[in-house]
């Protein structure tokens, strides 16, 4: 089942995965096409988990917002990052709903 990690502050998804819970007191999730990551400094006071979503078509952790079931790109942190990106003559970031 498609599953969004979302920061609480400020709804912005920090991961996208394929489940994942607090069970332990701390994030742990799967990871797109496998893998376990434990998030330590992600707990449920923080974060929160969104199961069953779609994911977008070019996900960005930190890209987008999640609200009411919209997603919306971040096009200040796009540009941003895509100007590092550049400057150090990488390919630049595809976000993409």
């Amino acid at each position: 089942m498609p599953t969004i990690i979302r920061r609480k502050a400020d709804n912005v998804v920090t991961n996208f995965a394929e489940s994942a819970s607090f069970g332990t007191g701390v994030l742990v999730f799967t990871k797109i096409g496998g893998g376990e990551v434990v998030a330590p400094k992600k707990t449920s006071s923080t974060h929160e988990i969104i199961d069953d979503v779609t994911h977008p078509a070019k996900p960005w952790a930190f890209c987008l917002t999640y609200i009411d079931g919209t997603y919306t790109i971040l096009t200040d942190v796009v540009d941003a990052m895509n100007e590092t990106l550049t400057s150090n003559n990488r390919p630049e970031l595809e976000v993409e709903i």
